[in-house]
């Protein structure tokens, strides 16, 4: 599967990550959203994390204490990643992993292809997977493709734990077979994401070191 033209209904042979998520981890890492912990309450989940600088940028994308977070730590990270996107995200993206997906899907069909939802192709790097578990859902981002052939992937993942829980307690790079309509570690896959850039837009982006965020050299020109 190609890249769909955002002004157009025609496909651009994309490069395997676009490049833009080379440094991926390294941004992670930088941000401080690499490992994250939340504060443990006895009998309670989702009540805060130990780093409040951490916990008040989730605040900031709409987490409430209580609230499952792997669906606003995508959000975090996309808006941090891509602060040209933050209005969009804000008003697109929230805590439901599975109404992430169908919030993108239903944008597809309206023509919004700024990002862009599917259930086959290769993935790549900086994809978000979503799906479903025995009691709500669960996101996460693609850091490694491991094996293309059987979508063998490293994610980042929030509020999940060594066992691949969907309730866990920290953020945590997890190893995954992401295929559509298969279970991985009691996880349903049902369908994936991403930020379907424009040719004009891959030929502008660049990365802003001191701001830690991607930026457009002429963004009145394209956004």
């Amino acid at each position: 599967m190609g890249i769909i033209n955002n002004n157009s209904n025609t496909e651009i042979d994309p490069n395997p990550n676009l490049g833009i998520f080379d440094r991926f981890m390294n941004f992670l890492e930088a941000k401080g959203f690499a490992i994250q912990l939340e504060k443990q309450v006895k009998g309670r989940l989702n009540v805060g994390f130990v780093d409040s600088a951490f916990e008040q940028m989730m605040k900031s994308v709409g987490w409430q204490s209580s609230q499952a977070w792997c669906g606003y730590y995508v959000k975090l990270v996309l808006m941090q990643l891509f602060s040209f996107d933050k209005e969009f995200l804000s008003k697109n993206i929230g805590g439901g992993a599975m109404q992430n997906l169908v919030n993108v899907q239903n944008l597809n069909k309206k023509g919004d292809k700024r990002y862009i939802a599917f259930t086959d192709g290769k993935l790549q790097v900086g994809d978000v997977f979503c799906g479903t578990r025995e009691k709500g859902g669960h996101t996460g981002i693609i850091v490694q493709i491991l094996d293309k052939e059987t979508n063998y992937c490293e994610t980042i993942e929030g509020n999940t734990n060594s066992t691949k829980s969907g309730e866990g307690d920290k953020v945590k790079k997890l190893k995954r077979y992401l295929i559509v309509g298969k279970s991985s570690a009691g996880l349903t896959i049902k369908g994936f994401f991403r930020r379907n850039f424009t040719e004009q837009e891959l030929n502008s982006i660049s990365y802003d070191e001191n701001k830690q965020t991607y930026v457009f050299e002429n963004k009145n020109q394209i956004i």
